[in-house]
């Protein structure tokens, strides 16, 4: 039977891999890999009909070594932490990394 791996830990997995390739001390790269701050909001939301629904909001800081703070934020009634953390890292590993560790194409080696 398989094991299901969420969408996180496939993030992980590969900046693991593209860590152990870079040369930087590991300790700066679990630093980098960890999620700051989490936070879960909720808050009421007004309808035009006049009703009021309460919407949850999370937002993730996923890095701080490097400002502005790189997160994610998502608003959704299927949203949960796993997910933002991930657009966190995602977010971090988009503006702050080099293009070799995004997987760029301009880093694929050449066959020849």
């Amino acid at each position: 039977m398989a094991t299901h791996v969420s969408f996180l830990d496939q993030v992980n997995s590969s900046f693991d891999r593209a860590g152990q390739i870079s040369g930087h001390d590991p300790r700066l790269l679990a630093q980098i890999k960890e999620c700051n701050s989490v936070y879960r909001l909720t808050f009421p939301v007004k309808r035009d009909d006049g009703s009021i629904e309460v919407v949850q909001a999370w937002r993730a800081e996923h890095s701080h070594h490097k400002l502005p703070t790189k997160g994610g934020i998502r608003y959704s009634t299927t949203v949960n932490e796993d997910e933002v953390r991930r657009a966190g890292s995602r977010s971090t590993a988009a503006t702050t990394l080099p293009a070799s560790w995004r997987g760029s194409p301009a880093a694929t080696p050449s066959s020849s």
